[in-house]
């Protein structure tokens, strides 16, 4: 609750005072209320630009704050489950991760404030965390469904989703204003508590906000879906999650056009896992699978600066962002498989595996536009290195196929020590060609380069890769008319294999 807000006492005293007053009066012509009016919603994500969304060549969907506070999400990955061409895979408040049109896992580029938070050194087919961001923090959610490797390069090839974070604005003046925020979920029994605190002062504007979240394990209730009925409701084991977030920011505006910010961000996980069923209440009684984080940490700084009145020959505006991040994190998996052989005896092959990766991230991001009649040029360059330290050790144990068990260990790396580079070169060109038609052309020169790193710990032989590629976008717009669009889309996109695709063994 804004702490600006009079309390629902003070509310209704003052409605009482007045209602009397007001009891039997006229409206007069010149007092009566005017219809509401619905701002359009606008995308910088598609084309780098603030564009309404109804004049986007490409398919937009834009989930505003009101929204966001309307529906109360547990992360972000929730806001995305009524939009269309959209769905969640995974359980839980944490472990939810978004699909686009079937695409997901690394083939979906998930951003903040126009920055990946995917790294190299994810699985492929889990992709980053949109719970790595507080719901709080955010202040929109831009989608982009379909490929978008020209803007963004890879990952970008079934979409973007782009988590645009609130930032207080210098006033002018010297303001002090704080939110509180309690919620409690009956799902999980989850408690999570949020606050944030913002100040101007002048030419500058602060804010410091965090959020502390404790969900238990869920709950599905009895009944039958599909083939499978439940007697009785069931646990789902390790669908909970303890975390917390802490983001510092500044920012300061010039009276030219010009700005700069800062930001600091802290993120970190306990008790996390992809959720299941014990299989015996499924009348399964020959495997279980438990895969954990049992701890993950987060830390990333961000700073920027953007300029809009340049004037230039060759750029009216420019942004240059960049920011250093380390993911740290335990991933644990426990797999026990039941071999009965023969009456009343029964083989057992537990297998355990503990893997910790600490991905330490450095990327930029400098784009500028220019002005050029009927055409508006947006074109820069991006970079990111991802250097990937990793450790692994498992152990399996067999009995039931002999009179003694066998037990067996490893210390080998599954995926060595490595790192991966992308750097990137586009241009986009937004053309007005007549006053109902538009139309966005795009290029972009991208180039990887991967290689390992010495490791005690691995077996591999030392190894470099180097790929590179060029894709291409061509997407127009008609106006039939004021509520009809025709859109028409054409490109290519990509996605470069990671430090997973290239090095695992196992």
């Amino acid at each position: 609750m804004s702490t600006d807000q009079l309390p629902s006492a003070a509310v209704l005293a003052a409605g009482l005072l007045i209602l009397p007053s007001v009891a039997g009066a006229q409206v007069r012509p010149d007092t009566a209320p005017k219809a509401s009016t619905t701002l359009p919603s606008v995308t910088v994500t598609a084309t780098r630009l603030p564009t309404d969304v109804r004049d986007v060549p490409v398919a937009v969907s834009v989930v505003d704050s009101a929204t966001i506070r309307e529906r109360m999400p547990n992360s972000a990955a929730d806001l995305l489950r009524e939009l269309p061409g959209l769905d969640v895979v995974g359980t839980g408040p944490n472990q939810v991760r978004p699909s686009i049109r079937g695409q997901r896992g690394q083939r979906i580029l998930l951003m903040q404030d126009g920055l990946r938070l995917n790294n190299s050194r994810r699985q492929q087919d889990f992709g980053e965390l949109p719970a790595l961001v507080d719901v709080a923090d955010i202040e929109r959610v831009e989608i982009v469904r379909g490929p978008s490797s020209v803007l963004y390069g890879s990952d970008a090839i079934g979409g973007v989703i782009n988590l645009i974070t609130q930032a207080p604005r210098p006033t002018g003046e010297t303001t002090v204003r704080g939110t509180a925020g309690y919620q409690y979920g009956g799902a999980g029994n989850q408690r999570r508590l949020n606050g944030r605190v913002t100040a101007t002062m002048g030419s500058f504007a602060f804010s410091a906000s965090g959020a502390t979240r404790d969900a238990s394990n869920y709950r599905a209730p009895s009944g039958s879906f599909g083939d499978l009925t439940l007697a009785n409701a069931v646990e789902l084991q390790d669908s909970g999650v303890r975390d917390e977030s802490v983001q510092l920011y500044a920012g300061w505006r010039g009276t030219a056009g010009h700005g700069a910010w800062l930001r600091q961000e802290l993120y970190g996980a306990r008790d996390a896992g992809f959720g299941f069923v014990e299989p015996r209440v499924l009348g399964d009684t020959s495997t279980k699978i438990a895969l954990t984080y049992p701890w993950q940490s987060v830390r990333k700084t961000t700073a920027g600066f953007n300029s809009g009145a340049l004037n230039l020959p060759f750029m009216d505006k420019l942004d240059v962002s960049g920011y250093a991040q380390r993911n740290a994190r335990d991933f644990n998996s426990a797999v026990d498989v039941f071999i009965p052989t023969g009456p009343g005896r029964t083989a057992t092959i537990l297998s355990r595996s503990f893997n910790y990766t600490d991905v330490r991230t450095q990327g930029f991001r400098a784009e500028a536009s220019k002005v050029l009649a009927p055409v508006t040029v947006t074109y820069g360059a991006d970079f990111v290195y991802d250097d990937a330290r990793n450790r692994d050790s498992s152990w399996s144990r067999t009995t039931g196929f002999g009179p003694f068990p066998v037990v067996s260990s490893n210390t080998t790396s599954t995926t060595p020590n490595s790192a991966m580079r992308n750097l990137g070169l586009f241009a986009q060109g937004d053309w007005r060609v007549l006053d109902r038609l538009s139309v966005i052309t795009g290029v972009r020169y991208h180039d990887v380069h991967a290689e390992t790193k010495a490791s005690t710990a691995s077996s591999a032989v030392a190894q470099e890769a180097s790929n590179r590629t060029s894709v291409y976008a061509v997407n127009a717009l008609y106006r039939l008319t004021d509520q009809v669009r025709l859109v028409a889309s054409h490109g290519r996109g990509f996605r470069a294999p990671n430090l997973i695709v290239r090095y695992f063994s196992g």
